[in-house]
């Protein structure tokens, strides 16, 4: 179900002031604002449109999109294989829902998701053209952490969520098993807590190679703090998939290797357990009151069951069990509402941003810049770990697409230096926490201008 538009008048003045913003700045400069939207305004933001849904987000959306139609800016330098999958999941999936529910509805409905999805990835592909255009946005990404978690403690200390007055999120913070779980702006904790553990890994990046380490630092506080505040299982063990992933840092140029153990791994496991490998999700309780149990048995339906969602999805899943209609499960919403070929084609864009992020490592020359692509996998990890208890909803969709965006446009741009290209001679650009050739001063004078 949509959910009900409001319009506050504080959040109205902000957006407004941010599609300006996205009109007038230079666009290696767009992304700062509309990140910070993404984050802090709830998804119940918005307005109706003849029946359409335009959260403040979409708005956004639009307002980016319109200025590259008006400046004719939308030229990738390269189309690379992640756009594909991610157009081939968008496409198969709108597809499938439509002919799932057969409704004009459920068309307006699906066509708002492949815009969040869809319009926000290519926004990212448009405005990042090189790796420090994405370490600029690292900068905002602190920032919006640091007011994130100050929100949230204020929420802890009090009881009572500040966001409330836009909507979307209750007044009173949810108390479970004795602990407050908050989710400041969020449409849910888990969703909060996820956005702090996508974070971890980019932070540890810039601490890894010591470039404005008291900063990294900070965030990375922050960011622990804001999945803790969450009480929820699924952010931590995200926090921890992120962390872990850093551990594999010194066989950077060895994960072809390290990606088929682990496959190896779980598939010996699967044979030797008694029950399903996936029957680990129910040991996955790092709160007493997870509902790790409700997740394993919706994700065990859910493979047995395949015969009734593989074609197009399924309309229901309450007859798979207790809760089961509560799709806490990003792969199982994905797959119940478009089918396996569209859960096949998430998984490719999962795969591909994998790949794509181990072929730009083992291009590039420079270790600030391999640390900065390392920790943007590692945010996907996060993401991958998280999306086993969290059916992405809210803002949530917005910032993971655009997560997507920057793995894209930032391997992209170390691919396309070619493979014969010497190696560059570095120059500090102002204000950039990564080295840059001579070159990319000239374009960020060119873009300036």
């Amino acid at each position: 179900m949509a959910p009900e538009l409001s319009v506050h008048p504080v959040a109205l003045l902000v957006v407004l002031g941010v599609a300006v913003a996205l009109m007038v700045l230079p666009r290696n400069k767009l992304l700062p604002p509309f990140f910070l939207v993404a984050v802090f305004l709830p998804l119940t933001q918005g307005f109706m449109v003849l029946g359409l849904h335009i959260t403040f987000a979409r708005f956004l959306i639009f307002t980016a999109w319109g200025r590259f139609l008006l400046r004719r800016e939308f030229r990738l330098k390269s189309w690379n294989s992640m756009d594909s999958a991610l157009c081939l999941w968008c496409g198969a999936g709108a597809a499938a829902y439509v002919l799932l529910w057969g409704t004009f509805d459920a068309f307006i409905t699906i066509m708002g998701q492949v815009v969040n999805y869809g319009g926000t990835y290519f926004i990212v592909r448009t405005c990042i053209t090189k790796t420090s255009d994405v370490t600029h946005l690292t900068k905002y990404m602190k920032f919006s952490v640091i007011a994130l978690g100050v929100c949230m403690m204020a929420e802890w200390w009090t009881g009572r969520n500040a966001f409330a007055i836009f909507g979307g999120v209750p007044e009173f913070t949810e108390i479970r098993d004795g602990k407050l779980r908050c989710q400041g702006p969020f449409g849910h904790p888990i969703g909060a807590g996820l956005f702090g553990a996508s974070l971890v890994p980019i932070f540890l990046s810039s601490i890894v190679v010591r470039n404005r380490r008291v900063e990294g630092l900070v965030a990375l506080a922050f960011s622990v703090l804001v999945v803790s505040l969450t009480a929820s299982s699924g952010p931590v063990l995200a926090l921890v998939a992120g962390v872990a992933a850093w551990c594999f840092w010194p066989l950077k140029r060895q994960m072809r290797m390290v990606s088929w153990g682990v496959v190896v791994l779980l598939l010996g496991l699967h044979l030797v357990m008694k029950a399903p490998v996936w029957a680990l999700i129910a040991r996955a309780n790092v709160f007493d009151a997870s509902s790790s149990w409700h997740r394993f048995n919706l994700f065990d339906q859910f493979i047995r069951r395949i015969d009734e969602w593989w074609l197009v999805g399924t309309r229901s899943t309450e007859h798979w069990g207790h809760m089961a209609g509560d799709v806490s499960n990003n792969y199982v919403r994905i797959g119940v509402s478009g089918g396996l070929f569209t859960l096949l084609a998430f998984l490719l864009v999962l795969r591909r941003g994998f790949t794509s992020l181990g072929a730009a490592i083992r291009r590039s020359k420079d270790s600030g810049e391999q640390a900065l692509l390392w920790g943007l996998g590692g945010g996907l990890m996060a993401h991958v770990m998280g999306s086993f208890g969290l059916s992405y909803w809210d803002q949530t969709t917005v910032l993971f697409a655009l997560l997507l965006g920057l793995i894209s446009a930032a391997s992209s741009a170390v691919l396309s230096r070619g493979p014969g290209r010497p190696e560059l001679q570095h120059t500090l650009v102002p204000g950039s926490d990564l080295a840059a050739s001579p070159r990319q001063v000239h374009d960020e004078r060119i873009d300036l201008e």
